[in-house]
């Protein structure tokens, strides 16, 4: 459908010439309306998830599973020239 519509906007500019740059803000305002729409869907999953995550970790330290944290590279080692 999308590609369609394109296309007619195209055929439209190629028939008149005049109101290419009229056509081209059309088809910039739709896309953008689309990422707006499309992002607002996206930061509303990750504000609900971050709500939960909030939620969760105010909770009772009762028989909640164990977590651990971060796995932390402690080690030391030097390479030669050769080896990097």
């Amino acid at each position: 459908m999308k590609n369609y519509i394109l296309k007619k906007h195209l055929e439209c500019a190629a028939l008149w010439p005049s109101y290419l740059q009229t056509i081209l803000d059309i088809i910039n305002d739709n896309l953008q309306w689309e990422m707006d729409n499309h992002y607002k869907k996206l930061n509303g999953k990750l504000e609900k998830l971050q709500a939960q995550h909030n939620t969760a970790m105010l909770k009772p330290k009762g028989r909640q599973p164990t977590s651990y944290p971060r796995t932390i590279n402690l080690t030391d080692i030097h390479f030669t020239d050769k080896e990097h």
